[in-house]
């Protein structure tokens, strides 16, 4: 509990925005001060080649079975969620069409307004079509920009505090044990650049480590645990989710597993070989994640995060049930 109080107080307030380098370096300096204060070693490691990443790294990667991750870097503040049903082709479908159709309408817009605009000036044909063509582009770009690089979301209480919080409380409950390593990527937002950068500088821990990261936890009554095939079948994977079912089962929770691509989760977990990862999703017969990349991820469930680290807890002393 000492480690949520902190993180109320701090991730939840001045350090909860993390997406200028400024903000980042904040960020890295309250955490590298709070593995120090239990004496965890603690190493930041810079890689990328166009864009410079800062991963944290807790413990020996090299030497890890497992590592438990979260990105630490927030998103953009959007007009929209960035609403996902992980476990729901068809919602994936019509979700995701649903956007590109947003996007085709704002471009198709702008460029037949140009186009009226430009009618007085009796352009050829080819021209008018080709300045049509072009503002339809730099529309879709300025969209593109807006959710890569535009203003900082103010609440992240989800994505991805939620995830920084379970790591750090969970290299709290599981101190002592060297065969587990801890990482905060940077850059997820952008394209997973962090994780990327991680796995060239590690390419044997990459693929032998069984992966856990945690992205987008504390919003949402169903515990979905999903991963690759080779993650969630080896005996990690297996004993991890059992350890799920009992922990949830428990506090009565719902649970929703998959391996991909029958679950689709968009995070660090997907560039390693033995990657999963966990998330808390919302609804009944469709799941789904919201309010995330907006002012309206506010919702921090500590219920949740005390739940993720009891798996842990679980999985790491073999307390499945089984």
């Amino acid at each position: 509990m000492d480690t949520l109080n902190r993180i109320r107080a701090d991730l939840l307030g001045k350090l909860e925005v993390r997406k200028t380098w400024v903000q980042k370096s904040d960020f890295i300096e309250w955490v590298l001060a709070y593995a120090s204060g239990m004496g965890v070693k603690a190493v930041v490691e810079e890689g990328g080649k166009h864009v410079r990443s800062r991963n944290v790294v807790f413990g020996d990667a090299e030497k890890a079975k497992v590592l438990i991750t979260a990105h630490y870097d927030t998103c953009a503040r959007l007009p929209f969620p960035n609403f996902m049903t992980p476990c729901s082709w068809p919602g994936i479908l019509l979700t995701q069409g649903a956007l590109l159709l947003g996007w085709m309408l704002l471009g198709g817009g702008a460029g037949f307004l140009l186009g009226r605009l430009m009618r007085p000036l009796a352009m050829p044909v080819w021209l008018a079509t080709a300045v049509s063509m072009v503002a339809v582009l730099l529309v879709c770009a300025g969209l593109l920009a807006l959710m890569l690089v535009g203003p900082a979301n103010p609440h992240t209480a989800n994505d991805n505090t939620s995830g920084v919080a379970t790591v750090l409380m969970a290299m709290e409950a599981l101190r002592g044990r060297d065969d587990i390593a801890y990482v905060l990527f940077d850059n997820e937002e952008k394209g997973l650049l962090g994780s990327a950068a991680f796995a060239q500088r590690h390419p044997a821990a990459a693929k032998r480590a069984f992966i856990v990261q945690y992205d987008c936890v504390s919003d949402g009554g169903t515990l979905l645990y999903t991963g690759s095939r080779a993650g969630m079948e080896c005996a990690e994977g297996r004993r991890m989710a059992a350890a799920l079912e009992r922990v949830a089962g428990e506090h009565g929770r719902r649970v929703a597993t998959g391996a991909f691509p029958k679950v689709i989760y968009p995070s660090d977990q997907m560039l390693f070989a033995r990657g999963t990862a966990f998330a808390a999703l919302r609804g009944e017969r469709l799941l789904y994640l919201d309010r995330i990349h907006t002012a309206r991820d506010t919702v921090f469930d500590e219920e949740n995060l005390l739940m993720m680290v009891e798996v842990l807890e679980a999985f790491v002393w073999d307390k499945t049930g089984n």
